[in-house]
This record gives C-alpha cells, structure tokens and sequence, in this order.
C-alpha cells in the first residue's frame, strides 16, 4: 500500500517517465507542456527544444486538412481520438505513431489539457509493407509475380468491364530453357533468367506490365491495345529483345521464346481464364509452330489441349495397364532383298482414345520423363522377342530400337542396355541403337563417350531421319556410327525432286566415305527403291514390302521366306 500522496506522486511520475509509450501533454491552445522519455526518443527532440512549442511541431505535411479537422472537432467535444498520424521528426525523417488523444478535465468538468499517448509503429508497418512487396514480388528477380499480376488483372478487368475497353494477356515461355539448365547447370540457368529480364524491361512500353509466373515463363498485362496490329508489334518487339546467343559456361547458347496472345472480352472475362488462354497459345507456339514465335489464341486450342492433358493422364496408367504393344518394321537388304532385320516401333491402344498415333503421344513421355520407364520397357520386349526369333530359328536377324534423347540423357543408360541384353540373352552385335542427330549434337562431349562405350561392347548404333536435324557434316566423323537412315521426306520426293534426289546422293555418298551403311525408310514405290538402290542404298524399310507387324505376324513372314 501506498500511505502518503507523495509516495503516488511518486510512483505515477516514474511510471509515466519509464512507460515504453510515448506520452506528450498540451494546453488547450496545443502547447507542448509535458513529454517523457519516450517521446524523447521517438521524436529526436528534447524537453528543453519542445516545451512550450506547439505541437504542430511535428507535422509532417502528409495528412490533409479534414484529418486536423476531425481531431479538433472530436477533442474539443470531450472525446478521444484515435488514430494513425504520420508525424516527422527533428533530423526530418517520417515516422508512424498509433496515437490517442484524450481530453484532460478539471473538477468543474472543463478541458484544461490534452493527453496524447502514441506507439512508435514505423518498424511494423515497414515489415508489414515488406511483407506485402515479398508476396507479390519474385524474389529471384525482382519483378513482379504471378500473385501480384493475377490481382492487377482482376482490378483491370472490373474497370473495362464499366468502360467497355479491351486489354490483353501475353505469356511468354523461353524455348528449350530446362534443356539450358540440364546441360550447363542452375547457375547458367539463373545467368540467363536475369538477363533475360533486363532485356524484356528495356523493351516493354508503357501500357504493358510484366511479371513473372514462375520458372521461364512470363506474363504481361497490355492495357488499351488499339488493334491485333499493336499487339503483333509488342510481341515481335519482346522477342527480338530476347533473341540473342548468350555466353553460358564457355558456350555460345541461342536463346529465344515463343509468346501467346489472349484478348478481353472475346478470350475470358477473369485473369484465370485469360493467362489459361495465353498459356494455350504460348504452347501451341513453342511446341506445333517451333518457337521464336507468337501465336494468338482460338477456341479450338481448348480442345487440342483437353485432349493432350487427357493424354497424358491416361499415359501414366497405360504400361500398368498393358496397353502398349510392339510392331515390327521389315528390314531387307536391297542386294539380295532378303530379311535382314526388324525395327520395333510403339503403339498405343487407349480404352478411351483408341489408337494413338506416336506423333501424338511419344512427345508427351519425353516432355514428362515417362519415356525413360516406357523406353526401358521397349528396348526390354523388343530384346526378348528378337531373342526368341533366334531361338526359332533366325539367329542373323537385327534388331533396332530408337532411343529418346531423354533418355540418352539418363545416368543409368548403359548400365540399364546392358541388364536388358544380359536377362534376355540377345547378342550384343544383333542391336542396333537408333539415335538421332539433334541427340548426338547436344552435349557432344558426353555422348561421345556413351557411344564409345556401346560401341566397344559391340552394340551396333545408327543414326535416325539423317539431314532432317542441323549437325554438321564435319562432326558425324566423331561419332562411332555403324548405320545412317536417310529420312523418309527424302526418299518420298526422290521420284519428283531433283533436290532431294540430289540430297539423297550427297548424304548416301557421304555415309559410304565414312564406312556406314545405308537405310532408307519409307520406301513404297519400286522407282523409289531402284533410285536408292542407284545411289548405293543398302538396306530399306517401307510400305513396298511390309507394313509394321505385330510379333506373330512378323514370324510368320520368316517362316514365308519371302523376298523383295
């Protein structure tokens, strides 16, 4: 218990002296006559500067008239008020206080003073607004993210809907951007990524916004586009901006995207629908078209992409399910027209889908990884059953698997090769690997050495749709090839094109000056055959003889003897 006043006086004025709040008092014309320590620090000010000034003092100058207004008229009627108040303090620098001020009254009921107590709160609040710039900023580069681009959207999309303007959504993916970062590495990748936001920002105008949607792929918000004109010279602007060769670990990479357009109100009236949209036509862009390109979106990209996500969810199933098979191309020596070897080719029969064409599905399991675990599966089946056709009998026959350039890229590669021709018995030398030229063209290094390695184990390798991909000449040397397929485009058009005639003989002439035998595939006509065989061809595969069989199909064509 406290027993006299003066042990409450003075135990009120350390309390007010030491509270962690800043507490300031005025008279009711707002002169300063009391601050405590608290205000002391917050301020910058001393009791010595500040008592007796006003305290307007501290105005800041960033709230307006009708804010003093509410104050005065709210504290001279006897009731507190509370509030935020952007105050400045004496070095000049502004500073956030959570403040109440409350009416001080005599035994007569009259105001006397005013009692202002405040908490510093400019730490809190810039954490908070920190906080709220993390949220919608990428961290990586600094722009903003798909949260922040997404909210814009929505805002933009409420005020055109009351104007009855139009915007419109560009997506933009960078074309072979995870092949980068799987060759040279994160770093490279991260190298690129900055640069490529430099270089998008230097090219963008003022009615177009950009963010960042997550790994490569960006989005950008253009407001009030006068025309599908404006729109085709911002895109072809953003992607001459980026197209460029970067220097990425001692390699020169060419770098360039593929955009896709979406356009309120006739493409989607929510952000959703619009950045789904462009993301359609991005793909469509990067994937049908080739890249380095832009595309607008149409309704039937729906359906196509419907399709291809119903694809590939019916794909993760589909080995479980055993709905793959193998068929098996003829190969026949264009000499003696005798039986040679077989290709074994996939096919896919979906209860939903039917057959599916392996243009269609084959690229969904190398963009998605599945190729690695269906190829093993393949090469697997396919050993097998060449294995068991040596067992019956035809023991010189060839046996080709292509090989994905994902899985090319597998570490387990050869060791898996190897545990195939092992459990199922088949001769090194009876398979032949079919690879492609864009395969061996990346990473020349470390394929090298895996065709090496195959090649002194006695695994027989080919290279597949030769003058289709964009290898040089003076590299195929490098490479420990045994077999080159001329593409079938070639061998379609050598009847009626001069050109491809020529092609033909520069790549067959080529093939037989490094010791490599010849494949044509897609041979369906006798003059076909007779040119290639002009040309020096050596083998064929096509229609002329057989179509692709099924296992028992194929041996019943052994069984027939049958020749060209």
């Amino acid at each position: 218990m406290l027993d006299t006043i003066e042990q409450q006086l003075d135990l009120l004025f350390r309390l007010v002296e030491q509270v962690a709040d800043a507490i300031l008092v005025t008279d009711t014309e707002g002169a300063i006559h009391y601050v405590n320590s608290a205000f002391e620090k917050s301020s910058g000010y001393t009791r010595a500067e500040i008592l007796g000034k006003p305290a307007n003092l501290l105005k800041s100058g960033l709230h307006d008239k009708a804010f003093y207004t509410k104050l005065w008229n709210t504290i001279t009627c006897g009731q507190p008020f509370a509030d935020t108040f952007i105050n400045r303090r004496k070095d000049g620098s502004i500073f956030y206080e959570q403040k109440t001020i409350t009416p001080l009254f005599n035994h007569s009921g009259a105001i006397t003073h005013y009692i202002a107590t405040g908490k510093d709160i400019t730490d809190a609040l810039e954490k908070e607004e920190r906080l709220h710039y993390l949220s919608h900023h990428d961290p990586f580069t600094d722009i903003p993210n798909a949260r922040w681009l997404k909210q814009e959207l929505e805002h933009a999309l409420q005020a055109k809907a009351a104007e009855q303007d139009s915007l419109a959504v560009m997506v933009l993916g960078l074309d072979r951007f995870k092949r980068i970062n799987e060759l040279l590495g994160r770093k490279a990748g991260d190298v690129l990524m900055i640069n490529t936001v430099r270089k998008l920002k230097l090219a963008l105008d003022e009615q177009t916004m950009l963010a960042r949607m997550g790994g490569d792929v960006f989005a950008f918000l253009v407001h009030n586009p006068h025309s599908p004109s404006a729109l085709v010279h911002t895109a072809q602007a953003l992607l001459s901006a980026i197209a460029s060769s970067e220097h990425l670990n001692d390699q020169e990479i060419a770098i360039t995207g593929s955009i896709g357009i979406s356009i309120y109100p006739d493409d989607g009236n929510s952000a959703n629908t619009l950045l789904q949209n462009a993301e359609t036509a991005m793909f469509r862009a990067k994937q049908e078209l080739g890249g380095n390109c832009f595309e607008f979106f149409t309704p039937d990209m729906n359906s196509t992409t419907l399709r291809r996500l119903s694809l590939e969810s019916a794909l993760y199933k589909a080995l479980e399910n055993d709905e793959f098979s193998l068929h098996y191309q003829p190969q026949l020596d264009i000499a003696t027209g005798r039986i040679i070897g077989t290709e074994a080719l996939l096919r896919w029969n979906n209860p939903q889908h039917g057959m599916v064409g392996p243009d269609e599905f084959i690229p969904i399991l190398e963009e998605t990884g599945m190729i690695n675990r269906v190829g093993t599966w393949v090469l697997h089946k396919a050993c097998e059953q060449c294995a068991k056709w040596h067992s019956a009998g035809y023991d010189d026959l060839l046996l080709s698997v292509n090989i994905s350039a994902v899985q090319f890229r597998h570490p387990d590669l050869i060791d898996t090769i190897f545990s195939i021709l092992d459990d199922t018995g088949l001769p090194e030398h009876h398979l032949h690997l079919e690879v492609t030229e864009n395969t061996v063209m990346q990473d020349m290094d470390k394929v090298v050495s895996i065709l090496n390695t195959l090649s002194s184990m006695n695994v027989k390798l080919s290279i597949d749709d030769f003058g289709t991909g964009y290898s040089s000449l003076l590299y195929l040397q490098k490479f420990p090839f045994d077999m080159l397929k001329l593409d079938k485009s070639f061998v379609q058009n050598i009847e009626n094109s001069k050109s491809d005639e020529a092609i033909a003989s520069a790549i067959i002439t080529l093939a037989k000056t490094l010791g490599l035998s010849v494949v044509a595939e897609g041979v369906e006509t006798r003059h076909q055959l007779s040119q290639l065989h002009g040309l020096g061809c050596d083998v064929m595969q096509g229609y002329l003889f057989s179509r692709p069989l099924t296992a028992d199909d194929m041996l019943l064509l052994l069984q027939s003897g049958r020749r060209l």
